[in-house]
Formats: C-alpha cells, structure tokens, sequence
C-alpha cells in the first residue's frame, strides 16, 4: 500500500527527525484520537484534514501519559517534568553536574537551553515548565521524544548511564 505524497508531506510535518517513522506518527494520531474520542472539535479538525505542524497534537499525548527510564540501574517514571525533576536531583545527589558545569547553560538551539543555573532562554524568555533543584534549572516542556534525546545528551556529557524503557 503506498501513501499518497500529500499524506506523506503531513505525516511528516508532525514527525520528530531521526526519531518517528510513518508508522509512529500515524499511531500518535490514532493514541490522540482515542484519547479524545468525544471531542467534537477534535472531530472536526480530523475530517477537514487541517492537523498541522504547529497543533503539537503529536507532543501531548506522550508528554501527558509519561514514561519511564533508568538512570544508573535507577527506575524513574510519570511526566516529562516528573522524571526531569528526578533525574536533575540523581545528577546532582551522585555529582554528574559537577562534570558539566563547563557546558552550562548548555543550549538546546540559538533559543533554548536544556539546562542552566537559571531558568531564563538565550532569547530572555522565562522557562516554560522549569525544573529546579539546587541552584539548576531544566526546561521540561518537551514531547517525551525530545526529552529522551535531551536526556541521552545528558548522560552522554556528564557520565550516568541511560536507557529510555517506554
């Protein structure tokens, strides 16, 4: 069966690069669909095809549900925010974010940071869903794609093994 290239265009406006497949997207549309099944202004945006890049439709299902990861043979689980607050406190408590004071602010974009000792954006924006604990600041608000990739990134620089388990 192949995929008209207009639907292709749309899946993959709604895609997370390097991570989602046609199939993942499809299957984040059908989670949020059945999510809000009753909805009738979800009804209508899904018949009058008008789900876009911009609605985060594919962020908030996954964000909302949570997920569950290891840190250091450590289980942590329920919200983006939730788990970040829990690994930021694990990263301080067994001195990972000693090693990466020299990367801080560490940025996520020209307009981001994922971590820094205060909770204010390159751009002077605030933190959207800020994280804190001693003195250091996460920004949490990411789909659970983006805050694994941020969380590899982590254990990557300052040391603690990561797995992401669902």
């Amino acid at each position: 069966m192949r995929i008209p290239t207009s639907t292709f265009e749309r899946l993959q406006a709604l895609a997370v690069p390097l991570v989602d497949t046609p199939g993942s997207v499809v299957e984040k549309l059908l989670d949020f669909y059945d999510n809000h099944q009753g909805e009738a202004e979800l009804k209508e945006v899904v018949r009058s095809s008008k789900i876009s890049k911009n609605s985060h439709i594919h962020e908030r299902g996954p964000r909302q549900r949570g997920g569950k990861i290891i840190i250091d043979r450590q289980t942590y689980e329920g919200s983006v925010s939730e788990v970040y607050e829990k690994v930021l406190k694990h990263m301080f408590d067994h001195g990972y974010l000693t090693k990466l004071k020299s990367y801080l602010p560490l940025k996520t974009s020209s307009k981001r940071y994922l971590i820094s000792n205060s909770p204010v954006h390159p751009n002077g924006n605030e933190f959207v869903v800020p994280v804190s604990y001693r003195g250091y600041y996460l920004e949490a608000h990411k789909s659970w794609e983006n805050a694994v990739n941020c969380l590899q990134k982590l254990s990557d620089l300052s040391g603690f093994s990561f797995s992401y388990i669902e």
